[in-house]
């Protein structure tokens, strides 16, 4: 229960964590051995645990909710019933440590889901001092929920305890119909409204053979090369000197380097998109402009005339045009980033003049995105860091730089064929995002059509 209600409203989450069996053991400091004999015998599988705490001095100083899944219903229900019978043992039940029960009663519990417990113990506490703890155990099904509120005097709370683990019931029914996500599995809200900025550079370096140039004339009726002969007679001995019109070839290697760009940036509101892209290989460029709106696709470039023509998002080249706008998402789930990027886990800093949450990312990131099958293979890692808006009621990616270095062979293993054979490779991406859910921006059908030509 992360929240109460009520008049325990303003009580604050101290403890939201995981509860596995080894940790609900070595709470119980009085009798662990029985608490890992009952584990095992009913068939824990796993819990979860969560303590508020009063914002101010009072009288029930903490509540605390925590919930235990068994393998099956049998097993959920024979822990329940053996809950009272530890607590008449004198056992600590792993509510919490350093606790020694002086005494103990039960009482009757409203229905609650397949059964209820209710428990009221005098306890002697090494921190918290002595007082009474009132404890509403019930099972759904495999899956049980308790509740205990400490008091420092021995008032009844035995209506405010029926009233939360009512409410924790209800959550539990809604997490087991999908009504309620846990934290982890609720998705980041949407970015419906967005500037972007993306780049993508592939640059390889590589040997190649050059041959003279040749002139298919030499291989015609042309007269053969002229010569002269040169005579020099010296004492007893002639030397003659032949000198022939030839002409001299040379084959070498160059290195040699070629760059491929894409550049896209544009606007996104909800579903429609404007985007300019600039394509850039062997030193030519291309650039277009597509929009997209109410469904429909146009595209703008060198053959319509300064017009847009409709074109099918589906099929070239719109197709594979639009991959690059944005060329990558926002939302650090749809990459696989969302569990290297968690927020308030960051360094925060300036970014193009905004904050943001700086996250420098290893290898094990790179293969989340499914940039290389291992840690072990592919390109060398030089950059992968991300920025992300730091507010994180609004967890989006607003900056993203990644480099890449590495042979073809490197790369291929990687990433798959493509590359020039034999190659040294910098593979480098860009990305920035910006005006965040901005009201004002706005994406409008184009007012220039032509026909497709």
């Amino acid at each position: 229960m992360p929240e109460l209600t009520g008049a325990l409203n303003t009580y604050e989450v101290a403890i939201d964590r995981p509860e596995p069996n080894a940790r609900l053991a070595q709470l119980t400091v009085i009798g662990p051995t029985d608490e890992r004999d009952d584990i095992e015998r009913w068939g824990r599988l796993d819990g979860h645990r969560t303590v508020l705490i009063a914002p101010v001095t009072s009288a029930i100083p903490a509540v605390e909710t925590w919930v235990s899944v068994f393998a099956d219903d049998d097993g959920a229900a024979a822990y329940l019933a053996d809950f009272p019978a530890d607590v008449e043992k004198r056992l600590d039940t792993g509510r919490k440590g350093a606790i020694q029960i002086i005494d103990s009663a039960s009482f009757a519990v409203d229905a609650i889901g397949d059964g209820a417990i209710g428990i009221i113990a005098f306890e002697e506490s090494e921190t918290a001092g002595d007082g009474w703890e009132t404890v509403i155990g019930f099972r759904i099904g495999r899956v049980l929920g308790f509740v205990s509120l400490y008091g420092t005097d021995d008032r009844d709370l035995r209506v405010v305890g029926q009233l939360i683990a009512e409410e924790l019931a209800d959550r539990i029914v809604g997490v087991l119909t999908s009504e309620i996500l846990p934290p982890d599995q609720i998705p980041p809200p949407a970015l419906t409204a967005y500037s972007f900025a993306f780049e993508q550079t592939v640059m390889e370096t590589f040997l190649v053979t050059v041959f003279p140039d040749f002139d298919p004339g030499d291989l015609g009726d042309d007269p053969p090369p002229t010569t002269t002969s040169t005579t020099t007679t010296t004492g007893g001995s002639t030397t003659t000197t032949v000198v022939a019109d030839t002409t001299t070839t040379t084959t070498r290697i160059e290195r040699r380097t070629s760059t491929g760009r894409v550049s896209a940036e544009g606007t996104i509101v909800d579903d429609d998109l404007a985007c300019t892209l600039t394509l850039g290989v062997f030193g030519i460029e291309e650039t277009k402009s597509y929009v997209q709106s109410v469904g429909d696709t146009w595209l703008r470039d060198a053959t319509t005339d300064g017009a847009y023509r409709s074109v099918a998002a589906d099929e070239a080249p719109a197709a594979t045009d639009l991959i690059y706008c944005p060329g990558w998402s926002p939302a650090p789930v749809a990459t696989g980033l969302d569990s290297f990027v968690v927020p308030g886990t960051g360094a925060i800093e300036d970014l193009d003049g905004v904050e943001a949450e700086r996250f420098d990312l290893g290898r094990d990131a790179l293969v989340a995105i499914g940039y290389t099958p291992s840690i072990d293979v592919g390109p060398d890692l030089d950059r992968f860091t991300v920025w992300m808006n730091p507010d994180p009621g609004e967890p989006w990616i607003v900056g993203l730089e990644l480099m890449l270095t590495g042979s073809t062979r490197e790369f291929e293993r990687a990433l798959g064929p493509g590359f020039t054979p034999d190659a040294d490779i910098v593979m480098e991406f860009s990305l920035r995002v910006t005006n965040l859910e901005d009201p004002r921006l706005v994406v409008v059908p184009p007012t220039e059509i032509t026909e497709e030509g």
